[in-house]
C-alpha cells in the first residue's frame, strides 16, 4: 500500500510541475518604439471663442508645436509693444 501512495505522489508532483510553470507570468519585454513616442506627447486644450459661450474648440498640438507658438505669440507682442513705444503713443 505504502508503495503505491509513494508512486501516485510521485505521478502528481510530475504532472504538477509543468502545470505550476506555465502559470507562471514571464514579463513582457516593453518595445523600443514606445519610449520613443512620449518624448513629444500630445497635449489637447480647450479654447474657447470671445464672445461666445458655445463657442469652444478643441486645439491639439506636441509640446514642442505648443512651444513654438507661444514663441511666436510673444515674439508679436515684444514687436507691437517696441512700435508702440516708437510712435510716442502713451497708451
Amino acid at each position: 500500500m505504502r508503495e503505491v501512495l509513494s508512486i501516485a505522489s510521485a505521478a502528481l508532483l510530475a504532472v504538477a510541475d509543468p502545470a505550476v510553470a506555465q502559470t507562471q507570468v514571464q514579463p513582457q519585454p516593453q518595445p523600443a518604439f514606445k519610449a520613443a513616442t512620449n518624448v513629444d506627447p500630445v497635449i489637447c486644450v480647450k479654447e474657447e471663442e470671445t464672445g461666445s459661450r458655445l463657442g469652444a474648440q478643441k486645439v491639439c498640438h506636441t509640446r514642442s508645436q505648443w512651444d513654438e507658438l507661444r514663441a511666436a505669440d510673444r515674439s508679436a507682442t515684444e514687436r507691437a509693444q517696441s512700435q508702440r513705444a516708437m510712435r510716442g503713443d502713451p497708451h
